[in-house]
């Protein structure tokens, strides 16, 4: 319960992005947030406030700058993946023009040139 509301208050008090959660066991919770540093900082003073309220604080951790390895293995929110647009597929149907057959002569029937005659 304090990590939901403690969440609820952040995301109401800055413009940060709920992008995970997670139960650790033994009753502990972790919510992952992100956003700019100075919004963080903003977030996270409201939602510390309000999980003591509601229950028990136990730790926060902020990451101002991740490297790149940490930022690819933290999760995030499928609604903040920004999708490549797929290409719109119309189906055509093209006709091929047809082709006149052209008749070949019959080769059987030509006389047979040599280089002495």
């Amino acid at each position: 319960p304090a990590m939901v509301g403690a969440s609820d208050a952040m995301l109401k008090a800055a413009n940060v992005q709920l992008t995970a959660y997670e139960t650790i066991g033994a009753g502990l919770c972790t919510a992952i947030i992100r956003g700019r540093v100075a919004d963080v900082a903003v977030a996270l003073q409201v939602g510390m406030a309000e999980a003591q309220r509601i229950g028990e604080l136990t730790a926060v951790t902020v990451i101002p700058r991740p490297l790149e390895d940490l930022e690819k293995s933290l999760p995030i929110a499928s609604c903040l993946i920004e999708e490549q647009p797929q290409p719109l597929r119309i189906p055509v149907k093209v006709k091929e023009a047809e082709k006149e057959l052209v008749e070949l002569p019959d080769l059987r029937n030509l006389p047979i040139r040599t280089k002495d005659s």
